[in-house]
Formats: C-alpha cells, sequence, structure tokens
C-alpha cells in the first residue's frame, strides 16, 4: 500500500510540473517576438544623400533607356543589316568625292567613291556607312526611303545605286566602233592619237589586248606613210650608217 500510495504521489508531481510548463509556453507564444533586425534611423543629411543616390542612379538608368532607344530606331531605319552595323568606323574618314546629285552618271560615281575608299583603307561595311555621306539633295531622300535592313555588302548597294539611276548612265558605243575611226587626210599622228583616245572614252568597256590591236588596226588604215613617220617626233627615221662606210666630205 506504501508503495502504491507513493507511486501515486509521484505522478501527480510530474503532471503539475507538465502544466507548469505548458501555461509559460502559452505565455510565451501570446508575447510579441522581438524583431531579429535592430531598426536603423536616419538623420536628415543622410536622407538627402541617399536621395541624391537614388536620383543619379535614376537619371543614369534613363540614358541607358535612351541610348539603347536610340539604337533601336537607327537600326529600324538603315538600309543595312545587322552585320554591317557591327562594323563601327575605326576612325574619323573624309573622302575626296564630289556628291552625287542625281543628275551624273552613277558608274563614275561608283569608280569615284569605291577607289578612294580603298585608298583610305576602308572596309567594305566602312564603305557602306560612309556612301550616305556622298549624296545630296534628292538621292538622300531615295537612300532614306530603301527598305531596311536588306542590304549587307557595298555590291548589292552599287546594285541598287545603279539601278536607280541607270538613265544617267553614258550611253557608249560598241568597241567595234573604233574599226571605222582611221586617221583623216592631213591629220597628223599627234592629232590622231589625241582623237582615238577620245573616241575610246566613248565606248565600253575592253581589255587592254584588244584596244592594242584595234589601234594597230588604225595604224593600218593610214594613208600616208609619210605623215605616219614624219610627223611623230618618236617615229623620225635616223638616217643609216653601216659599218665601214663613213660619209666623204666634199672637197
Amino acid at each position: 500500500m506504501e508503495r502504491l500510495g507513493g507511486s501515486r504521489h509521484a505522478q501527480s508531481r510530474r503532471s503539475r510540473e507538465s502544466e507548469t510548463i505548458h501555461q509559460d509556453e502559452e505565455e510565451a507564444e501570446s508575447q510579441p517576438r522581438a524583431s531579429a533586425y535592430t531598426s536603423l534611423s536616419y538623420d536628415e543629411d543622410d536622407l538627402d544623400k541617399i536621395g541624391s543616390v537614388a536620383r543619379k542612379l535614376r537619371a543614369l538608368e534613363e540614358k541607358v533607356e535612351e541610348k539603347a532607344g536610340a539604337k533601336k530606331h537607327t537600326l529600324a531605319k538603315s538600309p543595312f543589316s545587322a552585320r554591317v552595323h557591327a562594323q563601327k568606323l575605326r576612325r574619323k574618314i573624309k573622302l575626296d568625292v564630289e556628291k552625287f546629285i542625281g543628275k551624273e552618271d552613277p558608274n563614275v560615281h561608283l569608280d569615284t567613291f569605291h577607289n578612294a575608299a580603298q585608298m583610305a583603307g576602308c572596309t567594305d561595311a566602312e564603305e557602306c556607312l560612309l556612301f550616305f555621306s556622298s549624296l545630296r539633295g534628292r538621292p538622300v531622300e531615295w537612300f532614306n526611303g530603301l527598305p531596311h535592313g536588306k542590304i549587307g555588302s557595298f555590291k548589292k548597294l552599287s546594285e541598287v545605286f545603279r539601278k536607280k539611276y541607270q538613265d544617267n548612265c553614258i550611253k557608249r558605243k560598241k568597241f567595234t566602233y573604233l574599226n571605222t575611226v582611221g586617221q583623216r587626210e592631213k591629220e597628223s599622228l599627234t592629232q590622231f592619237l589625241t582623237r582615238w583616245r577620245d573616241e575610246v572614252d566613248n565606248v565600253e568597256e575592253m581589255d587592254d589586248k584588244t584596244a592594242m590591236s584595234l589601234l594597230m588596226n588604225a595604224f593600218g588604215r593610214v594613208t600616208s606613210t609619210l605623215n605616219f613617220v614624219g610627223d611623230h617626233p618618236l617615229l623620225i627615221r635616223k638616217p643609216t650608217i653601216r659599218h665601214g662606210s663613213m660619209p666623204r666630205r666634199r672637197s
């Protein structure tokens, strides 16, 4: 009986301790928890500095957005592909080329521009980007109206430009026309060669071998051998002196 009474007394004591612990936990949960972070306080100067930094960051963001938007707008309006625009101009390049106003021969302008660009060491993409600067007046409007992002090389740009202004091309004769050109009566060789060069400028392109052949044919049609030989200082015949023979002096 004593053992049974002692056991009941121990259980009653453990029950009271458990209830006490449970009540303490409930009270702790009912109390507001302390913040894990320490509350910071700023004076007026600190707030001004923070505001200034925030304004600068916002201004920088606006500039970046504006620049990105301008670049996007430029690419959207440009007739050149992204590959061409990826090539930045390495330096300030100024080409000594006359402005094309829409009345000149496009082939002459393209050749002049291309040769000047090559002499300046320009890449293909740089030639594309610089070509706009060689235009003035109506051609500028034409350039701005080109489809966007379609031109990826100077060759393609040349084709489009030439097609637009092909009516301005100088109508050249067939090079076979030179077969009808010969030295006129009483025309010196110097005068004939000068006229020949002018005629060559008015015919279609030909290689040097063909040009030389046509010139030799023209020489073959010269009617006066004396005029051919005597009038040109480079073709004057010198007197032939045979070995062992000397002209005798008159006594």
